[in-house]
């Protein structure tokens, strides 16, 4: 069909659209185990210490992967990357729904991880490709807000499926879920020609076509840990123990639990185009919002677990008010990415940015399961688990600030941070 004025105006708007739609998927696949947590220890007959071995192995992957998926997404595009990321996730949920073998489910997750590790990245891909440089912060948080539908259907409506219907067929309808992305996406999801045509040139010596020139770019490497320092509570809360530890360690029904996550998400769609507006008009201060928003939330978390019982409910609900805004504040890593890394590596550099918090969260998830296995899911044993986050925040914290200093005096050709 030849192309039009109103099809060139549409276009951007139908394959952004797509990206937000995946994302939303993929945020239904992975945090979906977290919400079921108990029916998974049911169905796998182990405790809390074991079932957070699905969650590491994923994380893991996802982590690992970032490297590889970004440089996948450097030579095949977005939609390429979309199509295959999900057709992975699709065989692992399909794997989930038939096995109760622990093995078996730990690999299943495992290959979930390697999926979704190509998804985020390509589906803000075609924001800086299709649409001007001024609109990328905000479109990147409005892109979260929407993925964030994905992360309320696997805290209500799968769990009430699951009840309903059971495990099996719950996860088919997450495969399913994914196909359909699949199927939008090789229908409608093109990369810019500007795009493809760099994809295809030549590689020049010092064009910054390596993994070697990422991993040393100050930039990229300030990303990385800006988004460890803003993303790895959440990862950790929502993605395993967030439930459990509502449940166990403060003594709330699964129902009040559940609606103090619709609190999280519903604020996390308010606080993002906030971010997005920030980051885009405060370019000099980035940095500084990002670290604002990280250390907000830890005295939240300070006070929490200072209490010698459990917190009341209005403070729980502040916790989760101000921990929606840490994935938005985590974005922000991207938009440092965008500044600091050269176009034809921003795959590779958001790979690495995403990592950041992974690493943190991984390492966290597997020493809370361990802990609370030990100690036992008591308030008690909770409360010591959930202090280690200390030391992600002490990590990052420092490598922020001292990289922030760095990029100002090696990049400040650049717009400054």
């Amino acid at each position: 069909m030849p192309e039009t004025a109103t099809t060139s105006l549409i276009r951007p708007w139908i394959i952004w659209g797509i990206g937000a739609l995946a994302f939303a998927v993929t945020l239904f696949s992975r945090t979906s185990f977290g919400a079921l947590g108990t029916h998974a220890a049911e169905r796998f007959g182990i405790g809390s210490g074991l079932l957070s071995i699905f969650i590491v192995v994923q994380m893991v992957v996802y982590a690992l992967m970032q490297m590889p998926a970004g440089a996948a997404l450097d030579r095949m595009g977005g939609r390429t990357s979309l199509a295959i990321g999900f057709s992975i996730i699709l065989i692992g949920q399909l794997g989930l729904a038939v096995t109760d073998n622990l093995v078996l489910g730990i690999a299943e997750r495992a290959v979930i991880g390697m999926g979704d590790s190509l998804i985020w990245m390509s589906a803000i891909r075609g924001i800086p490709e299709w649409f001007p440089a001024r609109r990328a912060p905000v479109l990147t948080q409005v892109t979260y807000v929407l993925g964030q539908a994905g992360q309320w259907a696997s805290a209500v409506p799968l769990i009430r499926l699951l009840e309903g219907f059971g495990w099996s067929t719950a996860h088919i309808i997450i495969a399913t879920t994914c196909a359909v992305v699949v199927v939008l996406d090789l229908l409608l999801v093109w990369d810019a020609p500007g795009i493809r045509s760099l994809r295809r040139a030549p590689k020049r010596r010092g064009s910054g076509s390596g993994f070697s020139d990422v991993l040393h770019n100050p930039g990229a490497q300030l990303g990385y840990f800006m988004h460890m320092a803003t993303a790895f509570v959440p990862l950790v809360f929502t993605v395993m123990w967030g439930y459990s530890y509502l449940q166990q360690g403060q003594g709330l029904s699964k129902d009040i639990a559940g609606n103090l996550f619709l609190v999280y998400v519903f604020s996390a769609v308010l606080w993002a185009p906030l971010m997005g507006l920030l980051s885009h008009r405060m370019p000099t201060k980035r940095v500084h919002l990002a670290l604002g928003f990280s250390m907000g939330l830890a005295a939240v978390w300070l006070v929490i677990l200072a209490l010698p019982g459990q917190a009341p409910l209005w403070l729980l609900t502040l916790l989760m008010i101000i921990m929606g805004s840490a994935f938005p504040a985590s974005n922000i890593s991207f938009d440092i990415n965008r500044t600091y890394v050269p176009v034809q590596d921003t795959g590779k550099g958001s790979g690495m940015v995403v990592m950041g918090g992974f690493m943190m969260a991984m390492m966290l998830v597997a020493i809370i399961g361990v802990l609370t296995q030990i100690l036992g899911a008591t308030f008690a044993g909770w409360r010591i688990a959930m202090s280690t986050q200390a030391l992600g925040w002490a990590i990052s914290w420092t490598m922020v600030l001292v990289l922030n200093r760095k990029v100002k005096r090696e990049m400040s050709d650049l717009i400054p941070v």
